[in-house]
């Protein structure tokens, strides 16, 4: 009987290390040009290109995962994105997160 039950414990524990892994903290090193964050129009272009790669990134992160993967995207861009926008810190790049986030 505690063979089934060990058994049944290992394989649920084995199931649930993709949920694990989805959760954990990634460094992503990310390339941008601050000049171009002084304009409004130069700070949606690198906005757009630094969400492409965080997208890219989270779906790599999230690969395999147990659960809605839509769900563990989302969760994932936004955490990384947020992250993002307060490292890089710009008014500019501020205000396109704000923009975007608001939708």
């Amino acid at each position: 009987m505690i063979r089934p039950i060990l058994g049944a414990a290992a394989a649920l524990a084995i199931a649930a290390l993709p949920a694990f892994a989805a959760t954990d903290i990634f460094e992503m090193k990310l390339t941008y040009d601050r000049a171009a964050l002084d304009t409004p129009t130069g700070a949606v272009q690198e906005y757009d290109l630094i969400a492409g790669e965080v997208h890219d990134r989270c779906i790599a992160e999230n690969a395999g995962i147990p659960f809605p993967q839509a769900l563990a995207l989302r969760y994932c861009e936004t955490r990384t994105m947020d992250s993002a926008v307060r490292t890089i810190n710009h008014p500019n790049f501020t205000s396109v997160h704000e923009a975007a986030t608001s939708r």
